[in-house]
């Protein structure tokens, strides 16, 4: 009897300590003696008794406090093998700390490896994530990684770093050393190389690729290694491959390991990793040579607008070019301590300047804001600008920590935020031997009129092919959702990759690929009417129609720039492109058409004589009408007739709050019930804060342009200004068509949007590009515009 009380409580244990990492609750409240027995009907004193056994065998962990909690010792191994659990935790809340870390600490990042760019949102940070839990599992088995970058960007002294990682966690012994050679030593010297590595002190061994490489040396060598150290009882060391950017077929090491990553090179780094790594190189110099060194602020830029072909590698080599210069005219006018200065750093770097104008520009106000004019660095102390800036959090103000979400929502996220910008068949990759394969699948479906779905849907399998998918999601549940139709395209999809490719997806490739298909299909079913915004500029309307998707859950909104190109070109040719566009999209009850201003206002009746649906256009485009729009569309009885009176009956309110000056109050902006729907659709962002920093934008560039404030473009540039932030910290990128002719004619008021955003210290470490930045030009361009007709109304 009591082996059975022993076996249901510790089944009982398993259980509730499951059900709290599950949850992610970490509260473990039912794994008490009181609530064990009162859920088996046993005597209290009893469970206890066993519970204080099962302890003692070392099946459960303890947690003092009021009540002792006991939990399952294999099931926290099993969900948390990379973190040590001590058999006694002194409190709940020590217990919580060993799950939970708070990602916006930048502490908890520096706990792994000591380098520079392993902090929150910084550059190294997913190649460490990546490879580092390699190291921190202590194990006896043969360990490979790979790494692929471009010449001189620091993928060396990374393996220097995560050997002393090594070492610091006992993966591999304090007096063992590391070994670098390049692959034709394979093929030249094995019989040598086969006689080091019998060196018991190697126990990390470095391999260089600079060209393409044979798959089955790689193999080959990998598995004599193995064979050799066995033969010969010496542990394996750990095996590094080192592969330049050019190497076409890095994808193969997908097959050896999982440890593999992309090293980024240095304009991938933020500027704050870049003027770190500076003040690193000068400080290490200023120890070399036991001398002062001072450098200006100016200079500090000038070293990190330049181009380099070999990143880091050649940024220190100009950096001791300019400090042996220095030094050498030191020494003859016997002056101390060495000074450099914009003036006299090399001419490689002040010619060889980034073609970008923008980043440039960033970079000094960044150098500016962040750095004293003159900075002194001494050889026998620590450089104070650089400790603050190792422990500083530039943006965290306006950027928020987003929860981790499972595998089902982020396959419903992806499909919602997949573009809506409408697409001909010739925009889709035909050459694609995926889209080869699975475009036939999806003749019979809705789905074959999405093309930027099934665009999506293809990438995302060829990452999957590639071994360079993004896990940006919890890997704990690769649960999914399914109808019996959307499991059955998912079977076909599924097994045509397998079959096609002769590849046997994992389980969590699978798990995507029916979750995306399920939210994908369940997206296009509840259109009903489809809503095509169309507006001036570039990626103005895309902005609206993926955050009303988000909202409404479904792909109701499409999108289609009326660019510079279009704008400069016969209008027919505009309509001529829209009408072809419309007839591969299911359109549903009919099509309603936004547009923001002549001629887009009369879009519907220039295509309606060639399609036989009903259509109107609805103008102009702003986030209120939008909001009314978007909840009348997603009901499903609705007709388009029903629809325009509708909406109409609430035009004329929307149109006197939108030239109203209300949200000119910061009172009024943070109760607003239209930023209040940002957060939703922008969880990255903290929209009370960027709110204000993008007004203070705003403001400055009308009273520059002699421009008034009123409600409507205080939501057009905080909503636009809100998808360009969200955009900037996702690291995603945009394109402006005729971008330099767009430059060329507007460079005034470019000059102004660049100027006023980069003041703003809480953008400084997110890198806005030109293309965000013509963006919001758009935004102000269209309100003069329609400033001016306003005024030629009145004459």
């Amino acid at each position: 009897m009591a082996k059975t009380r022993r076996d249901s409580i510790m089944n009982l244990v398993r259980e509730y300590t499951s059900e709290s990492l599950a949850d992610k609750s970490f509260s473990f409240e039912r794994c008490n003696a009181f609530d064990i027995a009162l859920d088996l009907k046993l005597d209290r004193s009893n469970v206890s008794r066993i519970l204080n056994q099962l302890f003692n065998d070392l099946l459960l962990i303890k947690v003092e406090g009021r009540p002792t909690l006991y939990l399952s010792k294999d099931v926290i191994v099993s969900e948390y093998h990379f973190t040590h659990i001590p058999q006694v935790i002194p409190s709940k809340d020590s217990l919580k700390n060993l799950f939970v870390y708070d990602a916006s600490d930048a502490s908890f990042y520096k706990k792994g490896m000591d380098i520079i760019g392993n902090g929150y949102e910084e550059a190294l940070t997913p190649v460490i994530s990546k490879i580092t839990p390699a190291i921190f599992y202590n194990q006896n088995k043969p360990l490979l990684i790979a790494l692929q970058g471009e010449k001189g960007s620091g993928k060396k002294y990374f393996c220097k770093k995560l050997f002393e990682l090594a070492v610091k966690n006992k993966r591999i012994p304090k007096k063992s050393r590391s070994f670098t050679f390049d692959y034709r030593s394979i093929t030249e010297s094995l019989v040598s190389l086969r006689q080091l590595f019998l060196d018991r002190s190697i126990s990390m061994v470095i391999m260089e690729i600079f060209t393409q490489f044979q798959e089955s040396d790689i193999y080959r060598f990998w598995n004599d290694l193995n064979n050799l150290c066995t033969n010969e009882g010496k542990p394996v060391p750990i095996m590094i491959f080192l592969v330049d950017k050019g190497v076409e077929n890095f994808s193969y090491f997908s097959q050896l390991t999982p440890y593999i990553a992309q090293y980024p090179n240095l304009k991938e780094r933020t500027t704050k990793e870049m003027i770190e790594l500076v003040l690193t190189f000068l400080q290490e110099e200023a120890v070399n040579l036991n001398c002062r060194i001072k450098v200006t602020g100016n200079a500090i830029a000038s070293f990190l607008s330049a181009d380099y072909t070999y990143n880091l590698f050649q940024l220190r080599n100009e950096i001791v070019y300019s400090l042996s210069n220095n030094l050498y005219s030191s020494v003859i006018t016997n002056h101390e301590p060495i000074v450099i200065t914009h003036e006299n750093i090399s001419k490689n770097v002040i010619q060889n300047k980034s073609a970008d104008n923008s980043l440039e520009d960033h970079i000094r106000i960044t150098v500016t804001q962040l750095l004293p004019e003159i900075i002194d660095i001494y050889p026998d102390q620590p450089c104070e600008t650089l400790e603050n800036l190792l422990q500083t959090q530039l943006n965290a103000s306006i950027v928020i920590t987003a929860k981790l979400k499972n595998i089902i929502e982020k396959a419903k996220e992806d499909v919602l935020m997949t573009r809506t910008k409408l697409l001909d068949s010739s925009s889709i990759e035909m050459q694609s031997k995926v889209y080869q394969a699975l475009t036939p699948l999806f003749t019979k479906t809705k789905l074959k009129n999405d093309r930027q779905i099934l665009s999506k849907l293809y990438i995302q399998i060829q990452h999957m092919l590639d071994n360079t998918f993004a896990y940006q999601f919890q890997l704990e549940h690769l649960d999914y959702k399914e109808t019996a139709y959307s499991q059955e395209l998912s079977d076909n999809v599924i097994s045509t990759v397998e079959n096609k490719f002769n590849i046997s997806l994992l389980k969590v490739y699978k798990s995507y690929i029916r979750n995306f298909i399920y939210y994908a299909l369940k997206s296009i079913s509840q259109n009903t009417i489809m809503t095509l915004i169309v507006c001036h500029g570039e990626r103005l309307a895309e902005n609206y129609a993926q955050h009303l998707n988000q909202i409404l859950g479904s792909r109701c909104f499409f999108s289609f720039d009326y660019n510079l190109y279009y704008q400069t070109h016969d209008f027919h040719e505009f309509t001529d492109k829209i009408y072809k566009l419309i007839k591969y999209i299911d359109i549903g009850k009919g099509v309603l058409i936004v547009g923001d201003k002549p001629p887009l206002t009369t879009l519907d009746k220039s295509i309606i004589s060639s399609l036989n649906i009903p259509s109107f256009s609805l103008y102009p485009v702003s986030l209120p009408l939008l909001y009314e729009t978007s909840e009348v569309v997603s009901q499903k009885t609705m007709h388009l007739l029903a629809l325009l009176s509708d909406v109409v009956n609430r035009k004329k309110k929307i149109k006197t709050f939108l030239n109203d000056k209300s949200l000119t109050f910061k009172n009024e902006r943070q109760s607003s019930d239209i930023f209040q729907r940002f957060q939703a659709t922008f969880p990255t962002i903290n929209i009370a804060k960027s709110n204000e920093a993008l007004y203070r934008v705003l403001l400055n560039i009308c009273t520059e342009c002699n421009l008034p404030l009123s409600n409507h473009i205080i939501i057009q540039f905080l909503f636009h200004g809100t998808c360009m932030l969200d955009r900037c910290v996702k690291k995603q990128k945009i394109r402006y068509n005729l971008l330099e002719s767009f430059m060329m004619e507007h460079t005034e008021l470019f000059h102004i949007m660049k100027t006023n955003l980069l003041k703003i210290r809480d953008f400084m470490t997110l890198s806005i590009s030109q293309e965000e930045i013509a963006v919001l030009c758009d935004v102000i361009r269209n309100y003069q515009m329609e400033i001016q007709g306003q005024l030629e109304q009145r004459l």
